[in-house]
């Protein structure tokens, strides 16, 4: 699996305002597909994940 784009959508034009993130991702291969995904902070390292994702795909 291959992340093809990874774009953020606002919902305002505050500062700090929510939104929507879009991951769009190409799968090149049928089978299973494991995507985990991690909400931190990358300039603070692993000790600032406070969430994670994981989903398994299944391409036919």
């Amino acid at each position: 699996m291959e992340m093809e784009s990874d774009s953020f959508e606002r919902a305002g034009d505050a500062i700090g305002a929510g939104g929507v993130r879009v991951f769009r991702f190409r799968v090149s291969e049928v089978g299973s597909h494991r995507l985990s995904i991690k909400k931190w902070r990358d300039w603070e390292g692993e000790s600032s994940i406070i969430d994670r994702f994981y989903v398994t795909i299944v391409v036919n």
